[in-house]
């Protein structure tokens, strides 16, 4: 079934990692540019493409040959994603703690979001990367912290680290929606206009995972303003759903003028009341 990305037209990107020597496919732009941002190679092809079409008859053989404990690519790319932002933010707290102690104030920065002008330069794409990147941070934080509160006599002998916790995370994790310019939900901030969202679909898991997603959403929004999101849980199966969305109204326009000149000449972005989407077309 294709994703609502295939459905806007949008591309799919191949992810050149030296875990495989075939490239991950993704529908999700912002994970692409994540990759991008930390200097992998990304392609992009349009999603209807016969070169595309072969890479999913290809990767659909290989996943039906797999063993039985072999996790899927859709999976391996995940972990792998998972596991740059853990430690790049790993990374960032240590140095923030190392600037503290030296009275400086920011940090150093890279010049790798430039090397591909249609991902992560694109602030739009960057704003909702940011947010789930805080989520999954989120979830390691919170993680860390019932570690520091259980008393030692209840801890196991064993503590996980944090890229092998949010590896074992991210398998519950099944699917990953990226809506742009979606409905809003009916107790956003009035002055929220456009709002791009990304849900975030997992697998039944320990009942405690509730109130483990509500304070790491708790943390993501706080990072940032213009965040707003909810965690429901399915009382018959369990499984649950983060929903993400990021005010993009300040953004849309800027990029647009930069990138295409006039924005009168294009087609304007759609804007719907509360509760409203787009119609369904047959």
């Amino acid at each position: 079934m294709p994703t609502a990305i295939e459905h806007l037209g949008a591309k799919i990107y191949l992810i050149h990692t030296p875990q495989l020597h075939r490239p991950f496919l993704t529908t999700v732009p912002f994970i692409a540019g994540d990759f991008v941002s930390w200097g992998y190679r990304v392609d992009q092809h349009a999603s209807n493409s016969p070169y595309i079409a072969e890479i999913r008859v290809r990767e659909k053989k290989q996943h039906a040959n797999r063993k039985g404990r072999d996790v899927s690519q859709r999976t391996k790319l995940m972990e792998i994603w998972a596991h740059e932002i853990v430690e790049r933010k790993k990374t960032e707290r240590e140095a923030r703690r190392q600037n503290s102690r030296r009275g400086e104030e920011g940090g150093q920065t890279t010049d790798s979001e430039t090397r591909n002008p249609c991902l992560h330069t694109d602030p739009r794409m960057k704003k909702t990367g940011d947010f789930v990147q805080d989520f999954l941070g989120g979830i390691v934080e919170v993680g860390n912290e019932d570690n520091l509160d259980t008393p030692p006599s209840k801890k196991t002998p064993e503590i996980l680290p944090e890229t092998s916790r949010i590896r074992d995370h991210v398998r519950y994790l099944y699917a990953i929606r990226y809506i742009p310019n979606a409905p809003l939900p009916d107790w956003a901030h009035p002055t929220v206009t456009y709002a791009d969202m990304v849900v975030l679909e997992y697998r039944p898991q320990k009942s405690d995972m509730h109130d483990h997603f509500l304070r790491a959403l708790g943390k993501a929004i706080g990072k940032d303003e213009g965040r707003m999101g909810k965690v429901e849980t399915c009382i018959k199966t369990g499984a649950m759903r983060v929903s993400l969305w990021i005010d993009v109204g300040d953004v849309i326009g800027e990029w647009a003028m930069s990138r295409q000149g006039d924005v009168e000449d294009r087609d304007p972005v759609p804007k719907y009341e509360r509760g409203e989407g787009p119609p369904a077309y047959i």
